[in-house]
């Protein structure tokens, strides 16, 4: 067994935030961009153990959200999700209730959610991963995926999701895990959780479609996201009909091309007033985002965020972060 380093052994932090950047920049070891993807102020905690060669870490978010970005080095992630998994779309498919997203670094993490998500991940050196799959299943855990899923046996998801909440929460409120053997009880009663109730997949063929098509023409928006972008250009950028575009998008990502585009403009415009200097005024922002009507900028800002864009960067946002104690309990 490979005693390489990934994660930082011992390291636990419990992080309570109205700041979803904040929650963003507390996410050990990962690299992924998060929009917000409906009204309201954002709340949200991050609670995390490592080990040197695995990362478990369960997040509550109070509001819809967009995720894409990168994984930890070297690792493959387990998402279990306490929301029904049926309100979580990977990729363009609706997670069903028995499956479970599993990524390796290689793959991008794109996923949404249009209602508030509580999840639990676990992110595991692939070797050690395939190593103990191997061991207990019988084979690779890559072959037990099935397009960047696996699913549970019957029964099994919802159990196995608070069983790994409940080991969770105990070496949480340990001071630390003084061993390497003791790690290493650890990691194997994680992993033994989660593969014990893997079911083998079964062969899928399916056509990308529309589901590409909205990936493409998501990608141009993102590209030109500060320029003027219609329609009928997104529809001749990717070579399809105004209608498959919106089914794709509808599919893929839960709304119409306009709301995507109204909904990153609105982030990139938060992000932004968040950050900026005194002298950057809200309208040169708005105008610099493509809203050229103040009034009605202001208004779909705060239903979205839950403050004015003048009020931005100047509200006091709550936080509580940093060890617990061993006496301390997750909430």
């Amino acid at each position: 067994m490979q005693n390489g380093k990934i994660f930082k052994s011992g390291l636990k932090f419990h992080v309570v935030s109205n700041d979803a950047e904040e929650m963003r920049e507390q996410s050990a070891f990962w690299s992924y961009e998060h929009k917000q993807y409906n009204r309201g102020t954002f709340t949200g905690a991050i609670t995390a153990f490592h080990t040197n060669r695995l990362q478990v870490s369960y997040i509550r978010r109070s509001n819809g959200i967009f995720l894409r970005g990168g994984l930890p080095p070297k690792t493959t992630i387990i998402t279990y999700h306490f929301t029904n998994p049926g309100k979580i779309i990977y990729r363009g498919k609706a997670l069903s209730e028995s499956q479970v997203m599993a990524l390796n670094h290689t793959e991008e993490l794109e996923y949404h959610s249009l209602y508030p998500s509580t999840s639990l991940t676990v992110a595991v050196d692939t070797e050690l991963l395939n190593e103990r799959s191997i061991s207990i299943c019988g084979v690779a855990f890559s072959s037990l995926r099935n397009q960047e899923r696996i699913t549970m046996k019957p029964g099994y998801y919802t159990k196995q999701a608070c069983n790994l909440l409940s080991l969770l929460q105990s070496c949480f409120n340990e001071s630390r895990l003084s061993t390497e053997k003791a790690e290493e009880v650890f990691e194997n009663a994680i992993l033994e959780t989660v593969l014990f109730g893997v079911q083998h997949p079964e062969k899928v063929n399916r056509s990308p479609g529309r589901l590409t098509v909205a990936k493409k023409a998501e990608e141009y928006i993102r590209r030109n996201l500060k320029d003027p972008v219609t329609i009928n250009k997104l529809c001749d950028v990717v070579g399809t009909t105004e209608r498959t575009l919106h089914l794709g998008f509808k599919e893929r990502f839960g709304m119409s091309p306009c709301a995507y585009m109204q909904l990153m403009r609105l982030n990139g415009a938060f992000q932004e007033l968040n950050t900026t200097k005194p002298k950057n005024r809200v309208s040169e922002i708005a105008i610099d985002w493509g809203f050229n009507h103040f009034g009605r900028f202001a208004k779909q800002y705060k239903r979205m965020f839950g403050e004015l864009p003048s009020e931005t960067g100047q509200m006091t946002h709550s936080r509580n972060e940093g060890e617990l104690s061993p006496n301390s309990s997750l909430k």
